[in-house]
Parts: structure tokens; sequence; C-alpha cells
């Protein structure tokens, strides 16, 4: 394997050595006043230092055609560091150098920073030719792609049922290992089904994380990124794709993120958002009464796309009264109200001594809150086995986020990029599965959309000019084929200021904030020794912190922007977002 190192530009870091770093930013081009890709390789003024990050395997070294300047005499230093090690200078190198190359430190597969830096006159440039790291190993075997699923014949599609539970974190689900009994419906219903254990979300609050389930495209890419902000019409989303494969297509909201002002009715034949923080049992006898519809002409029913959007466990915490009994018996019930919350916020923010307290009973009525939504899809399965339609229907569980409190200084979401907030449940039962299967795989919310495609046997690519950049998660794995460790997960906030990114690889964790609102430098964390997110390595681990910076640099830079529109808000739609505590 060889990489060009010069390609590599646009996700180095690149920094004049001596001055000051600037505050927090999101990833963008190269500033070419310092680099610059050059049909000879990179070109760097005097005085820069250019920070470039690898995972090579086994024996690698790093090479040059030569080195020249313009404008005024400059050296080169070229060095390396391995995760595990000290950097180590390569060589010293002055214009004229010809052809060399270098043995990269270490064994195995490894991560790299390489650097090259130039000394001299700032006024000057040097010219590095042709670098690159090439692999002085034999290549390995190639595994096999996994076996494809059949797709299914479009005269027998299934029903959706895409049952989306807002602020529902993972850990409360006895499925993912919670011990509260909380969710013994979802429970069930995950036993025959399959459970995607680490799925992360797109972003830490409601408007992108959804819109990604619904588009497969990531937040920067659907725009629907801001509170303002509203989902493009030249997005196209899944009720649109199932609708022009021939289904009904229905939902209901009731958060006030996902409206039809805020363009989530795309390609829906009935789309209401319930205002009023609408219970799931509302929701769901809204569906019921629309699955009673008889279609004109006594034809045959189409299959259904039944989306519902639940928020019982969102703030304000407000549970049945005899749930919050039995799950939050020491919390007053006006405890979880909002005006009580803005309490909490205050007290966290001057760091009182009995903010434990108050949010130790916030928790338990979220808890209560989960228990009240979990009995309301169990009667909503119950129904749907009545009138003889969940044997014919593929049914999909999934939250947008999570919730904190006080886990890392905060209370609810949309304010950091960590565990309690990105990891969440995604559970897929397909028609007639009787055994379950749980898949360790990473998932991310961009797989929803190409898994579902896949399971209906509805082709992404001819849904969309570009196809999806996630994956079918449900697709069978040959064993040949490794564990899907090294796939980087992302997610991305822009919400009130604070702006950042996170990107998780195996048991990493780096969270990169981009403005100071959001945080001053990025940090590092691992599940596997600090399930928490206790403890930032990133001073200790700063090749695997660049690495996966360059990831994030990478991700940033692919992903196409979009020009959002700005959407006014409705008076019930304004009314329920002050009910939930965004206004």
């Amino acid at each position: 394997m060889v990489h060009d190192l010069a390609a590599e530009l646009p996700l180095c870091e690149v920094v004049r050595e001596g001055v000051p770093a600037g505050p927090p930013r999101p990833p963008r081009p190269v500033d070419r006043n310092l680099a610059a890709g050059v049909a000879e390789g990179i070109a760097l003024a005097g005085g820069v230092r250019i920070d470039g990050f690898l995972e090579v395997q086994g024996r690698s070294a790093l090479g040059i055609s030569g080195i020249s300047s313009r404008g005024g005499a400059l050296g080169v230093e070229i060095l390396a560091r391995v995760e595990s090690g000290e950097e180590v200078s390569l060589a010293r190198l002055e214009p004229g150098t010809k052809a060399e190359a270098w043995e990269i430190p270490g064994e195995g597969d490894r991560l790299v920073r390489w650097t090259l830096r130039a000394t001299g006159d700032a006024a000057a440039w040097a010219i590095v030719r042709k670098p690159v790291v090439r692999s002085l190993s034999p290549p390995p075997s190639p595994v096999p792609d996994p076996p494809k699923r059949t797709a299914t014949k479009e005269a027998s599609r299934p029903n959706v049922l895409l049952y989306l539970i807002d602020t529902l974190r993972a850990d409360r689900l006895g499925v993912y290992g919670s011990t509260r009994g909380l969710t013994p419906r979802i429970d069930d219903f995950a036993r025959r089904s399959v459970v995607l254990e680490r799925t992360t979300a797109a972003s830490s609050w409601t408007k992108p994380s959804t819109a990604t389930i619904l588009t497969g495209l990531a937040p920067q890419v659907h725009g629907a990124t801001r509170l303002e902000r509203r989902l493009p019409p030249t997005v196209r989303s899944l009720a649109e794709v199932l609708k022009e494969a021939g289904y009904r297509t229905g939902g209901w909201s009731a958060n006030a993120h996902v409206t039809e002002t805020t363009g989530f009715d795309q390609g829906f034949d009935r789309f209401e958002f319930l205002p009023d923080v609408a219970s799931a049992d509302l929701l769901a006898a809204r569906a019921r009464a629309w699955l009673d519809e008889k279609t004109e002409g006594g034809e045959a029913a189409a299959p259904f796309f039944l989306y519902l959007h639940a928020i019982d466990p969102h703030a304000p915490y407000e549970p049945p009264e005899d749930l919050r009994r039995r799950f939050a018996p020491q919390a007053p019930a006006s405890s979880g109200r909002l005006p009580a919350i803005q309490r909490v916020y205050r007290a966290l923010d001057r760091k009182r001594p009995e903010a434990r307290a108050m949010l130790a009973n916030l928790s338990a009525l979220y808890d209560a809150d989960i228990a009240a939504v979990d009995r309301s899809f169990g009667a909503l399965l119950d129904e749907l086995g009545r009138r003889g339609d969940l044997a014919r229907t593929l049914v999909v569980v999934i939250s947008d986020h999570g919730e904190e409190f006080g886990e890392h200084g905060a209370l609810g979401h949309g304010r950091t990029l960590h565990r309690e907030v990105l990891d969440v449940p995604w559970i897929v039962h397909l028609p007639g599965q009787t055994a379950g299967r749980r898949i360790s795989e990473p998932a991310a919310h961009l797989d929803v959309m190409p898994t579902l495609l896949s399971a209906l046997g509805i082709p992404a690519t001819a849904a969309f000019e570009a196809g999806l950049r996630g994956i079918d998660r449900l697709a069978v794995r040959d064993a040949a084929s490794p564990p899907e460790a090294d796939r980087p997960l992302f997610s991305h906030l822009d919400y009130e200021g604070r702006q950042g990114g996170s990107v998780r690889l195996g048991d990493w964790h780096l969270v990169d904030p981009w403005s100071r609102k959001f945080g001053r430098s990025p940090r590092l964390f691992n599940f596997a020794t600090d399930p928490a997110e206790t403890r930032d390595l990133a001073a200790e681990k700063p090749v695997r912190t660049g690495y996966l910076r360059s990831l994030l640099r990478a991700e940033q830079l692919a992903v196409r922007h979009r020009a959002a529109a700005s959407a006014p808000l409705r008076p019930e739609e304004r009314k329920a977002l002050e009910a939930l505590g965004y206004l």
C-alpha cells in the first residue's frame, strides 16, 4: 500500500511554529500561505510544520524523490512518531537532496504521525518532491465480500413501522444491560429481533439526528442542524422513497422540531404534529384511526409505512402517576416540571451541593417516563397483532439521542457529545422472525435508511443520485471477514453556539470543539478502560488524538454542505418548544 502524502495534505495539521493556536474552529482547507500541494509534491513556507497521521501495517518507509527551495535556501526536517513511542528525527535535508527513504519505527499495525518541518527564512518555500509512505511488507490476503441478502419482491413487501422514542438512552433498556425493569415490552420484542448493540447518534439533539434517520444523510449534508433551520425540499426522505414504491405513508410527531414547518412531512400522505406534549398513547390512537381507513374502490390495501415519534421521556418529566409511584416514589411530581428543571440548571451552573439530589429525582422521573412509552409501545404491538398486521410488518425501534443527568456537568441534551447522549438503541424485527440476533459491529443513524431499503428490496442507488453513505447493517457477514472495529462513526453538534464534532473508532472516542462555548481543546477517551469518559487522554496520546482529528477532518471535507433554509415557527410549534424548554 502506498500513501501519497501530498494527497493527504487537506487532512493535515499545518501551523507556523511559535505562533499561538487560534480559537477552536471547524476543519477547513489548509492555509495556502503556509502550505500547498503542488505538482511536484508539498510546498511549505519557512518556519512551518505539517503533521499528518496514518495507520500503517507491518514494515513501512517514508520516501521522497528530492528537496528543492524557492525564494531562498530552506532545509527540511522529516520526523515520525508512532503511538507507543517518542518522536524520531528521520532526516535533516538541504535543497538538492535526491531520492531517499527511511523506515518508520515500530512493528505490526500502528498509528504514525509524520512531520515535515521547514527551517529557515519565513519568506522562502521548500518543496518536498513526491513524499510517500510505502509498505515494505507483502500485501494481506484479500477478504471475501459478505454475501448479499436476497431482495424482497415488490409484491410481497411488508408494512414498515418506524417507532422513534425521543431522548431514550440505550443503557436504560434491559436488552442493553439495564436492571431497572423499565422496558419489559421492548425487551421481549428485542429477544425475537435484531439488536444493534453499538449505535451512535448523528447528533445529541432531535432535529439533526431525526433528519439523518429519515434521509440517510449526515447532518452537514441535509442541513437541518440548527434551531431555525428546516429540512430542505431537495432532500429525499424515506417516506418519499416508500411512497414511490407503492406504500401508504403516515407520520405522527409529538416533537416540535419534527413538523410540517421544519420539512419533515415530505413524502407522507398524512403527517401531523400533535402539540401540547402529546403522549405515545395519543400518537398510537391517531395511527390506528389512519390504519382503519379503507382504500377507495375497495381495492386491496397497499402496504403502509407508519412513522411515530414519541416524546414521553423528554423533559418536562411528567409520567403517569402509577409509574411515578413505582419508579420515582421519592420524587414529587412537581420536580419534573419546567420551573423545577430550570432550578436544577441554576444549581448545576453554581455547583450547589443540592444539585445531585435534584438530578437523582429527575433521573427517576425520566425512568418512569420510559416505562410509560414502553407500555404504550407494547399496546400498539398488541393492536397490530389483533388486526393481523404485525406478522407482515417490519418494526424498527430507535432513538434520536440520549439524556444527560450531570455525568459531564450538564442536564438534558444538545450540550455535549458524550456516551450518555450518543449511545442509542436500535432494534429491528423482520416479518416472520422468531429468533433473536445481536450485532456487535458499530452502527450509526446513517445506516438506518440503507438497511431498511435493503430489507425491502428497494435499491438505494435508484432512489438517490449518489447513493447512501451508510451500510446495510443486517447483511450477514462472512465468517472470514474481520470485525468492523475500524469503521469510524461521526457525530455533529451545532446548537446555540456550541459547535463541535466527535469520532468513535473501536474503543476510542475523540470530542473536538469548534467553538469556545463548546470547549477549548480536543478530548480523548477510551471506552475499554474508562466507560464513563472521565479521563481525558489527549495529552497522553497525541498521535491517537491527531489521527482521529484527521478522520474527523476528512469527514467534514467530504460531506457536501447544503444551504439550509430557515423556517418561521407556527404558534403551536413555538408553544411546544417553550413547553420542552427550548425557548
